[in-house]
């Protein structure tokens, strides 16, 4: 069973670092107590990407058809789903290596201030998301070396997924090195000396992680660098070991700080698109610098469902015989679903009324950590790139869709990410669920893709899915709208559906990454 932390979901805040604001890095006494907190979460999110790799490292090892030559005296084929599947667990690898990455430097740029009293909380993550990276990358690489075809496979550029050419070298090289092992036994013995001890919230992983690097042996060759360590110079830096993760460091600390609470979405181009929007239309969104992206598959990480406000609903169903028929059929004699929705979910249909001054009135459904929830256009749409897909079907089944979206409302969030049960949803299992067929009722046919022993459908499976169709007359999405963020501009733009079509192929960090060297668009 995949565990909660494996597959991260797109609203979960991944690392609360990110968004520091400059002034906590300066720390002012009355801002101490905010940033320690601050720093205690931060702790939460190493044993998270701790757990995730843990997992990944128990698929890999329950996957000896892929990670283990089973016949050793020749050289194997790998098929093209094979590989797929070895490639989307190295880039889960990625993603949470460069997540620590990213918080290790954030730890590292806070050492660099010399806040008074934040000394030791401060090294020991550090020192966690040391630990964790390095001790990670040396069962990776232990794993991987049982056969030479993977050392070819995990090279291998792989666009769509978001994966250059050259990584699986790029961390042998950085990780089997005299010169990181040196670094462990450098910060290994400051651990040691340091007082008092770690939190108990990574204690136990630093431990563990200790440990496994001493017996791994990879810290035998730098013990003479032992007899100088008690007098510790700080660390040399955190280096980064891919391309993209320099780049994405830079423009980290460059741009997130600045927008931390801002979209490249302007709130005008949100009022402009709501004239366009009808219930059953499905959302797609991206937002830059949440290291909740980490874990999810391709360039959209999140999906929501319009329902409208009753209104809407009321001009949008009312004349159509289907819907009428239909809900006379689940016992409202005049046929109107708007009465069918207040009576099956009241408590939902009172919140859909809600009028909030600052957000509007809830009328998206998602799935995100907190369960599935309604929110405001505001809410969803304030991100850096969007898109509003419409099925292409009657208005009965969009009907039913809005009316199961009503349904779920209320239930947890499925960090399981397991479709094969209701009780919980992801986001994209809200939209596959909506909108799944029945005797008599139109749906939708939505691809699954096994990802690591789960069968699942991730919001960038619906943009590779309407491009696959996008010529073909029995195509089942249209494109509303796209609203494709610039980074460099600080704006989104109406882009066409030509470009939509390829942004499934884009890589998680697209802003940062040149065109011809990844997305080949």
């Amino acid at each position: 069973m995949i565990n909660r932390h494996f597959l991260m979901a797109a609203p979960v805040l991944f690392a609360l670092f990110v968004g520091w604001p400059d002034a906590l890095l300066l720390a002012a006494p009355h801002q101490q107590l905010s940033l320690r907190a601050r720093i205690h979460k931060s702790y939460l999110d190493i044993v998270q990407s701790h757990a995730a790799l843990s997992e990944i490292m128990s698929f890999m090892n329950s996957r000896p058809d892929l990670f283990s030559k089973a016949h050793p005296e020749r050289q194997r084929l790998l098929s093209r789903d094979q590989r797929m599947t070895i490639w989307q667990t190295w880039q889960r690898f990625l993603d949470h290596m460069i997540a620590l990455d990213l918080l290790g430097q954030q730890y590292e740029a806070l050492e660099r201030k010399g806040i008074e009293g934040l000394e030791n909380a401060l090294f020991y993550g550090r020192y966690a998301v040391f630990l964790t990276q390095y001790r990670y990358a040396l069962e990776f690489i232990r794993i991987a070396e049982r056969d030479s075809i993977l050392h070819t496979v995990l090279n291998d550029p792989v666009p769509e997924i978001g994966l250059p050419g050259g990584t699986y070298s790029n961390l042998k090289s950085d990780f089997l090195n005299v010169a990181k092992a040196a670094q462990f036994a450098q910060m290994d013995l400051k651990y040691r000396i340091s007082d008092p001890g770690p939190p108990e919230a990574i204690a136990h992983s630093i431990e563990e992680d200790s440990e496994y690097i001493w017996d791994a042996g990879k810290g035998a060759g730098p013990l003479a660098t032992l007899k100088n360590a008690l007098t510790i110079a700080r660390d040399a830096g955190h280096k980064t070991w891919l391309p993209v993760q320099k780049q994405v460091a830079e423009w980290m600390g460059d741009t997130k700080l600045w927008r931390t609470h801002q979209s490249l979405i302007s709130g005008d181009q949100i009022e402009g698109m709501h004239p366009l929007l009808e219930p059953g239309d499905i959302f797609l969104t991206r937002r830059e610098w949440y290291l909740s992206n980490i874990g999810m598959p391709g360039f959209w990480p999140h999906s929501a469902l319009y329902v409208g406000t009753p209104e809407e609903r009321k001009k949008y169903f009312d004349k159509d015989p289907g819907v009428t028929v239909w809900t006379k059929m689940h016992g409202i004699k005049s046929g109107d679903f708007e009465a069918l929705l207040q009576k099956k979910y009241p408590d939902a249909y009172k919140e859909n009324q809600v009028q909030d001054p600052g957000a509007g009135t809830p009328k998206i459904v998602e799935a995100t950590g907190d369960g599935v929830s309604l929110v405001s256009l505001k809410t969803t749409a304030s991100a850096d790139s969007l898109a509003v897909l419409r099925p292409r079907l009657p208005k009965l089944a969009k009907a039913r869709a809005v009316l199961r979206a009503f349904h779920y409302k209320g239930r947890p969030y499925d960090f399981d990410f397991d479709f094969r049960t209701d009780s919980k949803l992801v986001c994209t299992e809200l939209i596959y669920k909506a909108y799944e067929p029945e005797p008599h009722i139109a749906g939708l046919m939505l691809p699954l893709q096994e990802i690591l022993g789960r069968e699942i459908m991730t919001a960038n499976d619906l943009v590779r899915l309407f491009d696959k169709e996008y010529e073909m007359e029995t195509r089942q999405l249209d494109l509303v709208v796209f609203l494709d963020g610039d980074e460099t501009d600080k704006k989104a733009y109406l882009n066409t559906p030509q470009a939509f079509r390829k942004s499934w192929k884009r890589p998680k960090w697209h802003i940062l990454v040149a065109d011809d060297a990844l997305s080949q668009e």
